[in-house]
């Protein structure tokens, strides 16, 4: 078994390399493929490194909001779609409408959103703050 590179590694290895070598080697439409998938390769690598802890975060936090027990130590994205929907039943009953569940639901979602952006585009959220 060989402990290095990881697979994180190597995706931000094959990102370096299409930027620095694959897309100022091409024009066009094959140069806009080469930097989508060096984008590709970074969006996995940073799956791979932030994706456990966000959906463990979202988990608890989807808990809390739903007042049940977090006791998934590993939950799947099948918990975190049904955790959702709950939510969302409860947002177009409206449960959220007003009051201190209302800020507890909006800071949640503002979380999430920065959390997924974390991954999937980094760049906005610091160009948003």
């Amino acid at each position: 078994m060989q402990d290095k590179p990881s697979a994180e590694e190597l995706l931000e290895a094959l990102a370096q390399f299409l930027d620095a070598e694959v897309v100022p080697a091409f024009e066009g439409r094959r140069r806009f493929h080469a930097i989508v998938a060096a984008n590709v390769a970074r969006i996995v690598a940073r799956e791979i490194r932030l994706g456990p802890a966000q959906v463990k975060q979202e988990y608890a936090a989807l808990c809390d909001l739903l007042e049940k027990s977090p006791t998934d130590p590993a939950p799947t994205a099948a918990t975190l779609a049904q955790l959702n929907a709950e939510l969302c039943d409860r947002i177009n009953e409206g449960s959220a409408d007003e009051g201190d569940y209302r800020r507890r639901v909006i800071d949640f979602l503002r979380s999430v959103v920065a959390a997924k952006l974390a991954i999937d585009n980094p760049k906005l959220i610091q160009r948003l703050a």
